[in-house]
Parts: C-alpha cells; sequence; structure tokens
C-alpha cells in the first residue's frame, strides 16, 4: 500500500505510457445476481461507474511555468486531449460489456442515469464519455418516459449535478468538522513532515529550478498535477525538470491521497462511505426490484428509477481514491489492468454478490 516504499526496478517500471493511472481509472461496482438458468450460473444485472474526468488544464499555476499563457484563461478546464480520452472510454465500456445486455443501444431514462459533480470539467467528461458510449444515439431516439421524441442531428442525454456541500461526490464538499479536523491532521502533522524531510534534497532541487525561496510538499503536488497535463497535451517537460523527477513526482501525489484518505480508518468512512452508502441502496433496490431514489434532494429531477442497470458517476480523483480507501482497496500506482478481489469475506456478509474491477482504457481489446 505504500508506494514510496518500491523498489528502484518498481520506479523505473512506472513508464509514460502508464503514468498516472488516476487520470483514467474506472471503478466498476458489477452487481451478480443468482438466476437459475442450465447454461449459466450467474448474470450481470447492473453496472455502476465511477471515473475520473480526462485530462484538464492544470487548477493551479505551478512556479516557472514554461506553458503558463496556453491556459491562463481555462485553467482547470478540459482539453481536447481530455475529451477523446473520456470517449475512448465510454467506447471501451461499450466494447467491453457488448454482450452483457446491461448496457442499451440508445439512451433509454428507465435503465440509465448520469451524475456529475457541478464542476465543467466533469461535466464535460461525461458528455464526452456519453458520446463513446452510444455511439448509435439517432434523431428520434425516445427522449421521456411518455414515450415522445425530438427530430435532431443528435438526442442529447441528461446529466444530473447536485450542490457542493451535498454532493456524494465530494469527499471534503459536505460539512464535517470532525472529517476536516482528522485529515488537517495527517495532511500536517507527523506523517506530512516525514514525507517532507524524505524528498528534503528533491525539494531543494526544485526550489533552486524555479526561482522560489522554499518548496513544500504541497507545492511538489501542484507541479506534478500540472507536469501529467503537459504530457498529457503532447508537450514537453521543462529542462529543469526530467523524466525521472516526473515519475517521482506522481509517486508523491499518490502518496498524498494515501495520507488523506487511507491512512486513518475514519476518513475512510466520513469520505468514501456516502457515496459507497448511495451505490450498494441502488444495488440493493435492483435486486430487490424496489425504487431507488438517486437523484439529489435538491435536484429538479426526481425520478424514482426501478431497478437501474447502468449509473454513471462523473467526478475527480479524490473520488476515486477516497472510495478505493472505503473499500479498502490498494490504489494502482501503474498496473494498466488490474482486476481486484471481490470484498474480504467480513465485508461480503451484507453484499454477497457485488463484485468490484479496477481498470484503465489502455487495455482496450484486453481481457481483464
Amino acid at each position: 500500500r505504500r508506494t514510496m516504499s518500491m523498489t528502484a526496478a518498481e520506479r523505473q517500471s512506472f513508464s509514460l505510457s502508464q503514468q498516472s493511472v488516476l487520470l483514467s481509472t474506472l471503478l466498476l461496482l458489477l452487481l451478480v445476481a443468482e438466476i437459475p438458468c442450465p447454461v449459466r450460473a450467474t448474470s450481470l444485472v447492473q453496472l455502476q461507474l465511477v471515473f475520473r474526468h480526462g485530462i484538464r488544464n492544470p487548477i493551479r499555476m505551478p512556479p516557472n511555468d514554461p506553458y503558463a499563457g496556453r491556459y491562463n484563461a481555462t485553467l482547470g478546464q478540459l482539453t481536447p486531449a481530455g475529451a477523446k480520452q473520456m470517449r475512448d472510454l465510454g467506447h471501451f465500456v461499450r466494447t467491453y460489456y457488448a454482450e452483457q445486455r446491461v448496457l442499451p443501444e440508445r439512451y433509454d431514462p428507465n435503465v440509465m442515469w448520469a451524475y456529475s459533480t457541478d464542476t465543467d470539467r466533469t461535466l464535460a467528461s461525461c458528455q464526452a464519455f456519453l458520446l463513446g458510449l452510444f455511439p448509435n444515439q439517432s434523431p428520434g431516439t425516445n427522449l421521456s418516459r411518455n414515450g415522445s421524441s425530438v427530430a435532431s442531428a443528435g438526442t442529447p442525454i441528461p446529466i444530473h449535478s447536485g450542490p457542493k456541500k451535498s454532493d456524494v461526490l465530494k469527499p471534503t464538499g459536505y460539512t464535517c468538522p470532525v472529517r476536516d479536523q482528522l485529515i488537517k491532521a495527517t495532511t500536517t502533522g507527523a506523517a506530512y513532515r516525514a514525507e517532507e524531510n524524505r524528498a528534503r534534497d528533491f525539494l531543494k532541487r526544485l526550489a533552486s529550478a524555479t526561482g522560489k525561496q522554499s518548496f513544500s510538499l504541497s507545492d511538489a503536488w501542484t507541479l506534478g498535477s500540472a507536469a501529467e497535463m503537459w504530457l498529457g497535451m503532447g508537450l514537453r517537460l521543462p529542462d529543469w525538470l526530467s523524466f525521472s523527477d516526473y515519475q517521482r513526482l506522481q509517486l508523491m501525489r499518490l502518496r498524498k491521497y494515501e495520507m488523506k484518505f487511507d491512512d486513518n480508518p475514519l476518513v475512510r468512512k466520513f469520505c468514501g462511505g456516502p457515496l459507497l452508502d448511495r451505490m450498494l441502496t441502488s444495488a440493493r433496490a435492483k435486486l430487490s426490484g424496489q425504487t431507488s431514489k438517486v437523484s439529489q434532494k435538491n435536484s429538479k429531477n426526481q425520478n424514482q428509477n426501478h431497478g437501474l442497470s447502468l449509473i454513471i458517476y462523473s467526478a475527480h480523483d479524490s473520488t476515486v481514491a477516497s472510495l478505493a480507501s472505503a473499500l479498502d482497496l490498494e490504489l494502482p500506482s501503474w498496473a494498466l489492468c488490474l482486476r481486484l478481489r471481490p470484498c474480504s469475506p467480513w465485508r461480503c456478509t451484507a453484499m454477497p454478490r457485488f463484485a468490484l474491477l479496477i481498470i484503465t482504457p489502455r487495455n482496450t481489446g484486453r481481457s481483464c
């Protein structure tokens, strides 16, 4: 679980083609119901997807940024490369589950529901993902539950969102003083200082290269995020930042999420628990045939969904990290495709029919 304890060989294997799994990680909650059948003992009846937005512009300007003029007015926005990445991801999911009969050929509000945080890059990512997921969307497709349709060049698919203070996809968005205190103690306490001391020489070199008097661990995280975006946009790393430096920055970012969401069991529950509860509620409703209210309480769309087959969540890397921690799963550091075990036996007593899988779209065409 500790990325900073990797051997030199393991660090070397963290190649550019495999960079930042969090960028394209997809958490899939697969609901497998035991259905009597002479050929197959089980059948996939529901699929829930949680993914991070595609490649974006940096949220904050790192020191001595050589590409500052390229995105001053678009900080944090989805890039064209990120939009393509999400379309490819949607196509990958369509191909991967083509024979599972859980994905409709075209959008159907009776069987699927899409939700995104109220952030430009996640909303745009969800739109791009849906374009890849439903390539056969055609004019006249049913738009409503009463059977009405509209003739257009392409039928838009509704994407729901809610305010930050009540959004389960924002692990630190809703009000929780206890959680905030625990996270602060972790990210500014002994663990943080130990990581900063371990990287002292590295941080001093970055400070010298960027012209800053000092370079903190938080500065390194900001620089690592920006460097990831530079490479994602096909830009070169600046001369003062080698590729081995880039690799180290990405490992430090992974350790950041471990410190923030994984080191304290209570933080795991506070940050990943609300989303996990919503996902399990929807899954149990599908199994039991009950009504599942998956919309936010203050959402204008209060549809009661009877057994949804497909639920999509477009979110952030913090969402993926906190949910993985709540499930006691490792954050994959460089695996292209990692099939995770079902939840451990003591966790499975209340949900024996669930399986969880983490994949990335780079394994398109390969079996996981």
